[in-house]
């Protein structure tokens, strides 16, 4: 089989298992050290996934959150906002709906034109850093 194939099959794939783990995490509003660590460890055993959006942006916020070794609360709650931006919103989650996760791509974005072909871009997600990091 064709390997390009199978890898965008299985980013395809580690992206929407991400975005379930996320949330799951997000059911009850927190995100423990311990769902913290989970989801670091997550994210060490899909490789291949952290060149692609959004798990690259995941990996690049649990990097900094660990890097002396333990996640504080401020992280936490950083974690937190990225998670709900990465599933649409901690409202969609609270209400349990069970609908198909939308990625923050489809809503709030800047709209682009050029000829007769137009695409969206969304960057607060990627870009913006962590106040104070």
């Amino acid at each position: 089989m064709n390997l390009a194939f199978n890898r965008a099959r299985r980013t395809e794939r580690d992206v929407c298992e991400l975005l379930g783990l996320a949330k799951g995490l997000l059911a009850d509003g927190v995100v423990t050290e311990a769902e913290a660590v989970m989801l670091r460890d997550w994210t060490r055993r899909h490789p291949d996934a952290h060149e692609h959006w959004p798990i690259s942006a995941l990996c690049q916020r649990l990097d900094r959150a660990f890097a002396d070794g333990v996640i504080d609360e401020t992280e936490r709650l950083d974690l937190v906002d990225l998670l709900e931006s990465l599933v649409g919103g901690k409202a969609r989650v609270i209400a349990g709906a069970d609908a198909a996760t939308e990625l923050p791509l489809d809503s709030a974005a800047t709209h682009c034109h050029l000829a007769r072909v137009s695409f969206r871009v969304h960057w607060e997600v990627c870009v913006r850093p962590p106040e104070g990091m």
